[in-house]
């Protein structure tokens, strides 16, 4: 980022460069010779230059800037808001007991969100926020790190898992859950280690 004089005398403070063969674009805040520098005096302006050739495509004052701004805030918590609220339980299929720890995960292609088990076995889903749930879709469900932590006293741990093998990963679990904006809550079980 650095401060310098355009050709038509404003003071431009550069954002963006890239050198590409023949090509030079230039992304910029400008602002106002006699504005004393204040960024909202001026606007964005983007240049390409070709050959040495410069065209301005795209200049904006200041009330196109900040409306640009307020529009792509609002696309952006347009987009968010799709999420749906999710929370649930997970037990041992034999004894109904909670599954006392571990992290629950939901895997789409390209998404990944968790839900951190308490000591009741209940969860809540955070994918983006803190307990924000999940977008609509098709969902691999699996669990990771319930395990069963001891120590011998001399400063070793060992983890003994608690549940089935095939729960571990997205690739090898048969639990699959489909948010629709109705359910709000999954509550399921799982299998003991060797049941």
């Amino acid at each position: 980022m650095y401060w310098n004089r355009d050709d038509s005398g404003l003071l431009v403070k550069s954002a963006f460069r890239t050198h590409l063969p023949a090509t030079f674009v230039d992304i910029s805040i400008y602002a106002d010779r006699s504005s004393g520098g204040r960024l909202f005096a001026g606007g964005l302006s983007c240049r390409l230059r070709y050959n040495n050739e410069r065209t301005t495509f795209m200049k904006l004052d200041r009330q196109k800037c900040l409306m640009g701004c307020v529009i792509l805030a609002l696309l952006t918590l347009i987009g968010c808001s799709n999420k749906v609220p999710l929370t649930g339980k997970v037990t041992f299929a034999d004894t109904g007991d909670p599954l006392p720890n571990g992290t629950v995960c939901f895997a789409a292609p390209g998404f990944l969100a968790r839900g951190y088990l308490k000591e009741d076995g209940t969860y809540q889903v955070s994918s983006t926020g803190r307990n924000d749930g999940l977008p609509p879709g098709k969902y691999k469900v699996y669990l990771v790190g319930a395990e069963l932590v001891t120590s011998d006293g001399n400063g070793n741990s060992f983890y003994t898992p608690l549940i089935d093998a095939r729960y571990d990963s997205a690739d090898t679990t048969d639990l699959e859950f489909e948010v629709d904006g109705k359910v709000h809550r999954f509550d399921f079980k799982v299998d003991r280690v060797g049941k």
